[in-house]
C-alpha cells in the first residue's frame, strides 16, 4: 500500500510551477473509475490551508477531501446517471462509484449500504464532516478519458494521501498455516494467549476470528494489535471473538491523522468508545510519540483528558519511543524526557496506569497502587522485578484491586524469542 505523498517522493525528476511541484514518475499505474489500470502521468504536491471535507461512504474508510474536489457519484433519486461532482455538494442523498474490478483484487467492501448496478458497486454516502487542516496535499494526473483513479476504493477525479497500489512482497516471508494449525501450534508451547500484530487483523480479519474461535476452544485468548481504524457492522463481529486488544492511537489531531496515515481521527476514537461501552474487551492504549508531530504539551494534555473522561481512569495508556525508519528518517529519536513529560501529564489529569516504553525506565515502566503507591509490578522493557500483587490481581499492602486480567503468579520468559515455523513442522516446501 503507497501513498500519493510517497509517490511524489519515488519521482526521480521534480519541477516548481505555479506556487507548488510536480513529479515526473517513471512506471506508475493506477486503478481508475472504469476498474482498469492507467497510466500516472504526474504527481503534483502544494500546500494547503483551509477546510478539508472528511467523507464517510458505507463500507469503505473516510475520505478526506478538498471542498472542490469531485468525486464520481448519482442522486438516490437517479442512480443511472453518474455525474463529476465537488465534494462540498455531496449529502447522504448521494451514491459513490465503486469498481466491482478492483474488489476482485484483494479489496473487501462491505456489503451493507451498497447496490450492485453490474460492472460497479454504488455505496450511500452516510456522513460528510469538516476539518481544518494546513499541510501538503497531493494529486495525480492520468492517462485516462475522464482521469480518474481510486481514493481507496471510491473513483474520483482529483484526491490527496491516499493508497494508490498494492504489493504483495511480503507474501514470500510468510508463514502458511490454518487457523487449526496455529491453535495447536499455541497449545503445544503453552501459550496463554495468542496475538495478531504488526499487520491490523482488520486486513485479514476472517482469518484472524476463525483462529480465534479455534483458540478459544483450547482456553487460549486472542489479542488484537490494531489501529482502531474500523467500520461499525464488522467492528461488532469482530470484537465478538477478541478477549483483548491494544489500539494505536496515534495522536489526538485530524491533521497528523491525514498528514501521516492518510486517515482521520474520529474512527479511532469511535471504536474506543465502543470497546468502553458495549464489550468485555479488555483493553488498552499505546500512543508512539513523534518529536514535533505529536508531542506538544497541549496535545498530550487533550489526549489524556480525552480518556479520563471517556473512557475512565482504569484504561492502561502506553506512551513509546519513536526511532528513525523506512519513509520518517528526517526525525529524531523520542527524548526519554519526551515520555516521562507525558507520563506526568496523563497522571496529573487522573489516568494512574501510564506507562514509558521501548525505553530502559523502571520507574516509567512500573505499575503502582493508586490508594498506597507502593511499586506492584516493577519493569525494566521485558524484564519484571519484584512483583506485590495477589494471584486475582489485589495490592497486597492494601488489597485494592488493579484492573487488568491475571491468572497466579507471574512467568520468567522475559526478552527471550522463539522462532516458530509452522510450515516445517507441516512438512510444507518452502
Amino acid at each position: 500500500m503507497r501513498r500519493i505523498a510517497e509517490l511524489f517522493e519515488s519521482c526521480g525528476e521534480k519541477i516548481s510551477q505555479h506556487g507548488g511541484r510536480i513529479g515526473l514518475p517513471g512506471s506508475l499505474r493506477a486503478w481508475t473509475r472504469g476498474g482498469k489500470q492507467a497510466r500516472v502521468a504526474k504527481v503534483f504536491a502544494h500546500h494547503y490551508s483551509g477546510e478539508l471535507l472528511s467523507l464517510q461512504a458505507a463500507g469503505c474508510p473516510p475520505i478526506l477531501l478538498t471542498p472542490n474536489h469531485k468525486v464520481f457519484a448519482a442522486l438516490r433519486s437517479d442512480l443511472e446517471d453518474v455525474l463529476c461532482i465537488a465534494a462540498a455538494e455531496l449529502t447522504t442523498d448521494h451514491y459513490l462509484l465503486v469498481p466491482k474490478e478492483q474488489v476482485g483484487n484483494g479489496i473487501r467492501i462491505d456489503a451493507a449500504g451498497t447496490l450492485d448496478t453490474g460492472a460497479t458497486l454504488l455505496v450511500n454516502v452516510r456522513r460528510v464532516e469538516e476539518t481544518l487542516y494546513e499541510g501538503p496535499v497531493y494529486n495525480l494526473q492520468i492517462d485516462d478519458p475522464d482521469h480518474s483513479y481510486l481514493a481507496p476504493f471510491v473513483a474520483v477525479s482529483n484526491c490527496q494521501n491516499w493508497d494508490m497500489s498494492k504489493s504483495r512482497e511480503m507474501d514470500t516471508l510468510a508463514d502458511r498455516a490454518s487457523p487449526e494449525e496455529l491453535a495447536d501450534a499455541a497449545d503445544r508451547l503453552g501459550c496463554a494467549s495468542i496475538a495478531f500484530t504488526y499487520n491490523d487483523p482488520v486486513v485479514f480479519m476472517e482469518y484472524a476470528i476463525d483462529t480465534a474461535r479455534a483458540c478459544r476452544a483450547r482456553g487460549i485468548r486472542s489479542v488484537a494489535v490494531t489501529a482502531g481504524y474500523m467500520c461499525a457492522e464488522p467492528r461488532a463481529e469482530f470484537y465478538r471473538h477478541m478477549d483483548a486488544a491494544n489500539v494505536d492511537l496515534k495522536a489526538f489531531t485530524e491533521r497528523f491523522y491525514y498528514k501521516i496515515c492518510g486517515g482521520a481521527l474520529a474512527p479511532v476514537l469511535e471504536t474506543l468508545e465502543y470497546l468502553k461501552r458495549e464489550t468485555r474487551v479488555w483493553f488498552e492504549i499505546t500512543t508512539l510519540l513523534i518529536p514535533g508531530e505529536n508531542d506538544s504539551d497541549d496535545e498530550l494534555d487533550r489526549l489524556t483528558r480525552w480518556i479520563a473522561d471517556r473512557l475512565g481512569p482504569d484504561v492502561p495508556l502506553h506512551f513509546t519511543a519513536f526511532h528513525p525508519d523506512w519513509k520518517m528518517l528526517d526525525k529524531p529519536r523520542t527524548p526519554s524526557a519526551t515520555l516521562t513529560r507525558a507520563r506526568h501529564i496523563a497522571l496529573a489529569n487522573g489516568l494512574p496506569y501510564v506507562y514509558t516504553g521501548n525505553v530502559h525506565d523502571r520507574e516509567g515502566g512500573s505499575t503502582y497502587c493508586p490508594h498506597c503507591h507502593t511499586r506492584l509490578i516493577e519493569r525494566d522493557w521485558y524484564e519484571l522485578g519484584e512483583w506485590k500483587l495477589t494471584d486475582t490481581g489485589a495490592c497486597r499492602g492494601c488489597g485494592t484491586a488493579i484492573p487488568g486480567v491475571f491468572s497466579g503468579p507471574p512467568g520468567d520468559w522475559g526478552a527471550r524469542r522463539l522462532s516458530v515455523r509452522l510450515a516445517a513442522r507441516m512438512g510444507t516446501a518452502r
